[in-house]
């Protein structure tokens, strides 16, 4: 599982990845960020049953994801077969055990990043997944959030985010899974692919091979980069130049902005920061910093329009599963009132 905050180069590792015959790594449909939160409303409505529809609406939520898994379609009588208990974590183990087995790899990889957050129901179910921590340096990777159709947009809501994920990455890696933990610096990273990745697939019991910097070249790639915008350049070698692009893309006072909140994170993991970066940040302003923030969300959304198309498939079905649960506990209450 590859951890830690979007934006950082996990497209390009899944890719990579990808081109060991001993690994799949198909494009998330984040299964735990989106059915783990709903998991308690499944029970509540459905009883019984609920295992049942969890798995249904699971597997029609993988079918339209915006990237679509090649030669799969999700069936969920085959994955109630392969659940060992009735958990969101044992449906999503269940769904990639079987795309690697499609291709009859040894491994699957998920880059759902947000992943990190269920660390401790993923150790509970005992997958025992190998974490490979990707870091990348957080002021490329607001540049990067703004240029995107996904995520925050203010530096002050991605500086919180992105000091918060790679403190929690770090100590849920050396609490749970010390052995199984490893961190990748996405500028190393993208220097030296070969020098980074390799001691990784060592561990593994994997061979690095030429064909890894072939990614481009892929049918996976190709589909990828056909599915929006934010990721058209996965069909192109590794740039070893894309690093520090905040400079020019961020103002002077955002990366003030920023450096006063990720300062200490910033310097942990190796990154510069000017001295002396104070600020004292108001609640006024950061009410401020919430209205801009969604203003600057509704036009990423208006100008990003190939990639809302491409999500609108799965975006109308996860809204008709929320009605669903949400009509259903509305009717509970409305009879538990009469």
């Amino acid at each position: 599982m590859i951890i830690g905050t979007q934006r950082s180069g996990s497209n390009l590792l899944r890719l990579m990845l990808n081109q060991c015959e001993e690994i799949e790594a198909p494009h998330p449909p984040h299964i735990l960020q989106i059915f783990q939160p709903l998991m308690q409303a499944y029970q509540q409505v459905f009883g019984k049953i609920f295992f049942t529809e969890l798995v249904r609406d699971i597997c029609d939520y993988v079918n339209v994801n915006p990237v679509r898994w090649q030669n799969f379609n999700c069936v969920s009588a085959e994955v109630i077969q392969h659940c060992k208990t009735e958990t969101v974590v044992a449906i999503f183990n269940a769904i990639y055990t079987l795309k690697a087995q499609q291709k009859q790899a040894k491994y699957w990889c998920c880059k759902s990043m947000a992943n990190l957050y269920f660390i401790p129901e993923i150790e509970r179910e005992n997958l025992q997944p190998f974490y490979i921590h990707l870091i990348r340096d957080g002021r490329d990777v607001a540049a990067s959030f703004k240029n995107a159709i996904v995520g925050d947009k203010h530096v002050y809501f991605l500086a919180k985010q992105w000091q918060k994920e790679q403190q929690l990455a770090e100590e849920y890696g050396h609490e749970f899974a010390p052995e199984r933990y490893v961190q990748i610096k996405y500028e190393d990273f993208i220097h030296n692919p070969q020098t980074t990745l390799e001691p990784v697939l060592n561990r593994l019991g994997i061979a690095w091979t030429q064909n890894i910097l072939e990614y481009f070249k892929g049918d996976e790639a190709k589909s990828t980069a056909a599915s929006g915008t934010m990721w058209s350049n996965v069909v192109n070698p590794v740039d070893r130049n894309n690093k520090n692009t905040f400079i020019k893309t961020l103002s002077e006072s955002e990366i003030q902005l920023y450096e006063t909140i990720a300062a200490h994170t910033l310097i942990k993991f190796g990154y510069g920061v000017e001295p002396n970066v104070k600020k004292n940040i108001s609640e006024t302003e950061i009410e401020f910093f919430k209205l801009e923030n969604e203003i600057m969300k509704t036009n990423a959304r208006n100008q990003h329009t190939t990639d809302v198309k491409s999500r609108s498939e799965q975006e109308k079905t996860l809204l008709n599963i929320r009605q669903k649960l949400s009509n259903g506990i509305l009717s509970m209450e409305q009879t538990e009132r009469l």
